[in-house]
């Protein structure tokens, strides 16, 4: 009877003892389903980051490209501008000499004008004499004309 009583301990410990191991089991399954779920939720999560991250670097890489683009259009802006500067600087310079000859020119002229003017004058104060001079010769000879007709 004692190996019956042991036997049957032994049978109700073996028992509980399946019992906690079967439950231990449950446990573990149960973690290892909230592991699995948790696991498909990082994964889940690190595609939408990949995504995310594949869509930052393509925009990255675009604004780079961008940045390139003005970049080149700001110095092309500079050059251009710079030319034009210098194209301004050159034109002034020319207008400048050219407004000191026609300057020079008009001085000219005004001189020569003023000569013409004068010696215009000239002529014709001498012609007004000369014209005189021809009156009073005519009156002159008219009256001798007219003196010796009647002598």
């Amino acid at each position: 009877m004692d190996k019956l009583k042991n036997t049957s301990k032994e049978s109700n410990n073996l028992k509980t003892e399946m019992l906690l191991r079967d439950r231990r089991a449950q446990q573990l399954q149960k973690t290892l389903e909230q592991y699995k779920e948790e696991l498909s939720d990082y994964e889940s999560q690190c595609d939408t980051l990949t995504q995310t991250l594949e869509r930052v670097q393509r925009d990255l890489a675009q604004s780079e490209s961008e940045k390139a683009s003005l970049l080149r259009e700001v110095s092309t802006s500079r050059a251009l501008s710079s030319t034009l500067d210098n194209a301004k600087y050159q034109l002034q310079k020319r207008i400048t000499v050219e407004n000191e000859r026609l300057q020079s020119a008009i001085k000219s002229l005004q001189t020569e004008k003023d000569l013409v003017l004068n010696q215009l004058k000239t002529e014709k104060s001498r012609a007004d004499r000369l014209e005189k001079v021809v009156h009073t010769n005519q009156i002159q000879k008219s009256s001798r004309q007219h003196v010796m007709k009647h002598n």
